[in-house]
């Protein structure tokens, strides 16, 4: 066994650095009103656009007129800051590590851009990997001046990665569909958690008997293992309290169609059950040939002056700076305090009717149907676990619905017999939402429709939301991304906001003809 930590590392190795008072801070999530909120976009092996997400994103909230700090934290191949052609500030003196001046080696970016701190440029040993600890890093990210600060993590998972992701404000998990991506999602949700655990507020106490539960770990343990591995009460005590606190993120990449997509809430659910953590899914973001060929020419920032790109940056952009949205749409309750069928699906019990259906099934098709992804993840065992638990919470979501539904029946009556202003606005938020967005952009049903290449009674049918004049399904997707793309809406959430106003209506019908 390869220890996680240097074999004659003292006592105080992780804490010596830093005030006590400033781990209970980092532990519990406490920010002060003018400290910045800390992102960070890890996980998912190399190449799954994880730096161009965070450049994007960064971007996009940077347009916003925030202050940004990007900091690449790769300290081997600095993506962004090679692609940008950074190179360390001559005028800094010292190293990042003595330096007072933090800003000393921060490169501003021109307007609309973020700033820049590439941390392989302010080593002072090029070949050697330096001393730093993710709490004195995070402190001092935490005293700079900016609204937001968005670190790129690199592909390798080690303990100071791991702490990094744990410790910020929004961890976001960027993986593709592809086994070796989910595989090392997976290594870094593990890592983050055990790490997560070493910078307790009481680890301190314990920190040889928790630095030598964590070199006993197998680079594949469950729920089950961790547990074993801490077993003394304290200690796990602290395990228990880290997966209560710990809140990440998904991100979905490169998905090329609607299995692929639907893949983020099953994966989600999957580590739920193998690691007692259930990211909350904040985007699947379909392939585009057009962007990667600029990545691949090496061209970042080329995209993000406009179309699907842009529209990319901006979407993630809404999630992180509108975070509690997200958080209420898809609330965690630890798996042993479940009570409701919706706790199990994530899901918001206030959603409509179906809305929840959407998300059963998608988790439902998801672990039925044989997917080289998640057969790679997911054991036959607990497969058939899982199975089990949804055919529970099906039967049980049955009758909730039924009951929800003969309690207040007029309701889903009134919103379909209205008139289409407003339909659109009560029945059909998407619809309202392209007819505000278009209007606020100034841009006419006719130039839309010129944009966009559809034909103007479309553009208002899906306006108004006459849904006997609405396009077949099929065409009606790609009528609402082309929509989407000229808007800059995000097309997957639009398109399934949309699918699910048309069934609550046809649903509403159905009723009023009884």
């Amino acid at each position: 066994m390869v220890s996680l930590f240097a074999p004659d590392r003292p006592p105080g190795y992780l804490y010596a650095d830093i005030p006590r008072s400033n781990v209970n801070e980092l532990n519990d999530r406490i920010r002060g009103p003018l400290e910045p909120v800390i992102i960070a976009f890890g996980g998912g092996g190399g190449g799954v656009g994880r730096s161009t997400l965070a450049l994007d994103t960064g971007s996009a909230v940077a347009r916003r007129a925030r202050s940004v700090l990007l900091v690449d934290a790769d300290i081997w191949n600095p993506t962004i800051a090679d692609r940008m052609k950074l190179r360390k500030r001559t005028d800094a003196e010292g190293s990042f590590d003595s330096s007072e001046d933090d800003s000393a080696f921060i490169v501003s970016g021109p307007r609309g851009r973020p700033d820049v701190l590439s941390l392989a440029h302010i080593r002072d040993t090029p070949l050697l990997v330096p001393g730093w600890r993710a709490s004195s890093l995070i402190a001092r990210l935490r005293s700079l001046h900016y609204d937001y600060i968005i670190i790129d993590l690199p592909a390798e998972n080690t303990p100071l990665w791991s702490s990094l992701f744990a410790l910020t404000d929004i961890p976001i998990l960027v993986a593709t569909p592809e086994s070796h991506s989910v595989v090392a999602a997976t290594s870094l949700l593990r890592s983050a958690i055990v790490f997560g655990t070493l910078h307790h507020s009481d680890a301190r106490r314990w920190e040889r008997e928790l630095l030598d539960a964590a070199d006993a770990i197998r680079h594949d343990a469950d729920l089950s293992e961790l547990f074993r591995a801490f077993e003394q009460p304290e200690i796990a005590a602290m395990l228990r309290n880290t997966l209560r606190r710990f809140h990440p993120y998904l991100v979905i990449n490169d998905a090329r169609d609607g299995s692929e997509r639907d893949l983020a809430a099953v994966l989600a659910f999957a580590w739920s059950q193998m690691l007692g953590v259930r990211p909350r899914v904040i985007a699947a973001i379909d392939h585009d040939e057009r962007r990667w060929f600029h990545v691949r020419q090496g061209h970042l920032d080329r995209p993000l002056e406009g179309g699907s790109d842009s529209a990319t940056g901006d979407n993630i952009a809404d999630a992180v700076t509108g975070i509690d949205r997200i958080n209420v749409a898809q609330p965690r309750v630890p798996n042993e305090e479940m009570t409701s069928p919706t706790e199990l699906l994530g899901i918001d019990p206030n959603a409509d009717t179906p809305t929840i259906k959407l998300v059963y099934r998608r988790l439902w098709e998801g672990f039925r149907r044989d997917n080289a992804v998640t057969r790679s993840l997911v054991s036959s065992n607990l497969r058939e676990h899982i199975l089990n638990q949804l055919e529970d919470a099906n039967r049980r979501l049955t009758r909730w619905l039924s009951e929800r539904r003969a309690a207040a029946p007029a309701e889903a009556v009134r919103t379909i017999a209205e008139g289409p202003d407003r339909t659109a606005r009560v029945s059909c938020p998407a619809a309202w939402r392209i007819r505000d967005t278009r209007t606020n952009a100034g841009i006419t049903q006719r130039e839309l429709s010129s944009r966009t290449r559809i034909g103007l009674q479309h553009i208002q049918a899906i306006e108004d939301f006459t849904v006997d004049r609405l396009p077949r399904s099929v065409y009606l997707r790609g009528y609402l991304r082309e929509i989407a793309r000229v808007l800059e809406l995000d097309p997957e959430a639009l398109f399934d906001e949309y699918s699910v106003s048309i069934l609550n209506a046809r649903n509403a019908r159905m009723l009023s003809a009884d």
